[in-house]
């Protein structure tokens, strides 16, 4: 995050908002000492919700968030600590550096399959996932998802904003953007090899309808949380008995029009919504410790 990006975040976030001077506080204090000369390389760990930790280094845009607000997607992360409990399997995938599989995994105690392509950011993955001791529950994979079992070539340089690129942006671009070649496998196919997910996260640059090309089977599906949707994919997701709906944290209401004070940077589908507004409000709360409050 730049630095008016930063400050529009915290003013806005709804945790931070509770508790300003704290958020400010963590952002100062991150940036002072931990930003100091000659620790760019140096990971820190910090707890992060109920009993799990977080390592972050300086530099992880948008992880980060997670140190100033306590949790940088606020509605999406407390959506899936509410609705994930021991019976799901959660999709993570682009998964980043594990925050939304540490909740699933460390914190609602759900069966997580985590996918992320980029070598030295599944690196970080699974630092995260070991220092929890959370390979038991959640299964990482250097891998992409889309509508076949192929391979692909994803950008390197630009973090969770990380993109696969066609044949024509590799002609156009090799030579200016790092970039590897990486393993692409469906979402079927990872239902087939893990179980059926009753919650997917999916974050994966624009190439969401790719990715869901590969998922034909959504029966058990009753939660999705997407970055990217298109005209079609939406249409995808109505005839597949899906609607958008938005999220109160506060008050676990599922809603059909938008909340002001709770914005999301995704689109939240959910199916089977009475097993969803159930399973949400059934939750305990969670502590969030950078924040000091319970979710």
């Amino acid at each position: 995050m730049g630095l008016i990006n930063t400050l529009s975040f915290l003013v806005h976030h709804p945790l931070a908002s509770l508790n300003k001077f704290k958020a400010f506080s963590n952002f100062l204090h991150w940036q002072l000492h931990y930003r100091s000369a000659n620790q760019s390389l140096s990971a820190f760990i910090f707890l992060f919700v109920e009993n799990t930790k977080i390592i972050l280094r300086p530099g992880e845009t948008g992880a980060t968030g997670n140190i100033y607000a306590g949790l940088h997607e606020l509605v999406d992360m407390s959506l899936i600590m509410h609705f994930l409990s021991e019976e799901d399997i959660f999709f993570d995938i682009g998964a980043n550096i594990g925050s939304y599989s540490l909740l699933a995994g460390g914190v609602s105690n759900s069966s997580v399959i985590a996918l992320e392509p980029v070598s030295h950011t599944f690196s970080k993955l699974q630092e995260n996932i070991g220092v929890n001791n959370l390979f038991e529950k959640v299964k990482c994979l250097q891998y992409g998802a889309g509508s076949s079992i192929s391979q692909g070539t994803i950008t390197t340089d630009y973090g969770c904003q990380n993109k696969i690129i066609s044949e024509s942006q590799i002609d156009s671009q090799l030579s200016e953007v790092n970039s590897e070649l990486i393993n692409i496998t469906t979402i079927d196919e990872l239902s087939k090899l893990y179980g059926f997910p009753t919650a997917i996260k999916i974050d994966v640059e624009g190439y969401e309808d790719f990715a869901f090309e590969g998922a034909s089977q959504t029966d058990i599906l009753s939660l999705i949380i997407i970055e990217t949707v298109s005209d079609s994919l939406h249409q995808k997701f109505s005839q597949a008995g899906f609607v958008r709906v938005y999220y109160n944290p506060y008050t676990r209401e599922i809603l059909n029009t938008p909340i002001s004070s709770f914005t999301s940077v995704n689109y939240i589908y959910v199916k089977h919504l009475n097993l969803v507004i159930q399973k949400v409000n059934q939750s305990p709360t969670y502590l969030i410790h950078n924040m000091g409050v319970r979710i």
